[in-house]
């Protein structure tokens, strides 16, 4: 299947894969802001195989970006739309790798296929690397 969308990002942070694991499935809310304007998204994740990833707007409104696949040591996957406003379907990926003492390589991976916009294939690299090294690399730092 030939793919519309294809962002692949190495960081490494300065903890455990255990707690840079733990940090994306249980403050994900703390840590994620939206590239354009530095707000947080009040993003949510439900830390189980079908757990819904989502913004939560309060009083029951939000977006469903997607679901997890897989949860393990070591790797989460989700799909869905994940904030494409368009028909399409993406894969995330956060693999996490011991790469020293206390020291962990994170693979990040969003594939995706269908009505991709341009500008989400332009900007996505950039926007993701912003908000995992801005956002979760720190936080993660921060808190370790």
């Amino acid at each position: 299947m030939a793919l519309d969308f294809d962002c692949n990002l190495e960081i490494t942070i300065g903890a455990t894969p255990n707690a840079v694991q733990r940090a994306v499935l249980e403050d994900i809310g703390q840590w994620m802001v939206s590239p354009q304007s530095n707000e947080p998204m009040s993003l949510r994740i439900e830390p189980h195989v079908g757990g819904r990833v989502f913004r939560d707007l309060g009083e029951g409104q939000g977006h469903l970006w997607a679901h997890i696949s897989v949860l393990k040591p070591g790797l989460i996957e989700m799909v869905g739309p994940f904030a494409n406003i368009e028909p399409s379907y993406s894969l995330i990926r956060f693999r996490f790798q011991e790469s020293g003492t206390n020291e962990t390589k994170l693979e990040f991976t969003h594939q995706a296929t269908g009505s991709i916009s341009n500008e989400m294939g332009q900007n996505a690299e950039m926007g993701w690397r912003q908000v995992l090294e801005k956002g979760l690399k720190e936080h993660v730092e921060r808190s370790n």
